[in-house]
């Protein structure tokens, strides 16, 4: 038996049944503009007009009502930031690798080693949470990062230290102050690592909040924080195999009396100026990387540009700690059918 009707055919019976689209419901063919993205026509910072950068020293006095999920969300953050500059094992771990790595290439004038130890510095965590805590109003947690931040300083300041007093002795401060640590005492890099620490804080708040790794590798590397702290060590032990040194002129500058055109090697004076400015380094670029992190996360959160959700839960955090949000209180499965019912 055969049928025709509505486009729709049915074989003879004893055989399966093959049932035919009707011939309106033609099938098409998925094309590769099915799944590409449609791209906005913007400019290079999207549509921000002028008015939208005046919000951003304007805070909102609104009350903010917040959803069980997005109070979920602005927690997760919170943890993923605290676990940043957390003193726990593996923070502990990776702060000694990196300074005996920084020292041992500060001394030997190593540069590949000085960058590995700029990858593997947790102290740039501390500074996140910092810059966060400080833009929602938690204090709590600028304390706790300010604490770790010193103490890991300071740590390093003492691997350095102790890295000078066991190479000192040996071959490697016959160079001292090798090249490396030279560059981390000089007065002109404390000056040119002020702009660089300030957008390179920048670039760190948009990296790890939008877990942009591959961005926030080059981040590491141009705010150095670590190599100059541990630097400070090193130099202000190092005089100590240098102060008493005496410089032997050549035979050919002893004879035509050139003294004026010899440069002996640095004295106490040099080594704690130069310490002094290694230590100023690392200071420096903390607080131009909280300050530089802050504005980015102030600028995300209120400029109509493409951002992840999290820029929007970094308001509502905000609100929590000055005490301007509340709960949307939680609907029973008897309210929403009433709802449906009232054609809500």
């Amino acid at each position: 038996m055969s049928a025709s009707d509505n486009g729709v055919s049915v074989e003879s019976a004893g055989e399966m049944p093959a049932v035919l689209l009707p011939k309106a419901a033609q099938v098409k063919p998925v094309e590769t503009h099915h799944i590409e993205p449609v791209e906005e026509t913007t400019g290079l910072i999207g549509n921000v007009k002028l008015s939208d950068f005046v919000k951003i020293f304007v805070d909102c006095t609104e009350i903010a009502e917040l959803s069980a999920e997005q109070v979920k969300r602005i927690r997760e953050m919170h943890e993923k930031i605290r676990y940043g500059f957390r003193m726990n094992f593996n923070y502990n771990v990776l702060l000694v690798v990196a300074s005996i790595l920084a020292g041992l290439g500060l001394v030997s004038n190593s540069n590949a080693t000085v960058i590995a130890s700029m990858l593997v510095s947790p102290i740039m965590g501390p500074v996140i949470g910092l810059a966060y805590g400080a833009t929602i109003r938690d204090w709590s947690m600028v304390k706790r990062a300010l604490m770790t931040e010193l103490i890991s300083i300071f740590a390093c300041i003492a691997i350095g230290a102790l890295i000078g007093l066991v190479t000192g002795p040996t071959s490697l401060s016959d160079d001292w102050p090798t090249p490396e640590m030279e560059s981390r005492g000089d007065i002109v890099n404390l000056y040119i690592s002020c702009p660089v620490a300030f957008f390179s804080g920048l670039g760190v708040a948009v990296s790890l909040l939008d877990d942009n790794t591959s961005s926030l590798v080059g981040v590491a590397i141009s705010a150095s924080l670590l190599p100059p702290a541990v630097n400070t060590g090193i130099i202000w032990v190092a005089h100590i195999f240098t102060r008493h040194s005496r410089a032997v002129l050549p035979a050919e500058v002893a004879e035509n009396d050139a003294l004026s055109e010899y440069v002996y090697p640095p004295d106490f004076d040099d080594y704690r100026q130069a310490g002094r400015t290694s230590i100023g380094i690392t200071v420096a670029n903390v607080i131009l990387v909280w300050i530089s992190s802050m504005i980015m996360f102030r600028m995300k959160e209120v400029l109509p540009v493409e951002k992840r959700i999290f820029w929007e839960d970094l308001g509502a955090a905000r609100k929590i700690y000055q005490n301007r949000a509340v709960l949307q209180p939680v609907r029973s499965s008897n309210n929403l059918a009433r709802m449906c019912d009232d054609g809500l």
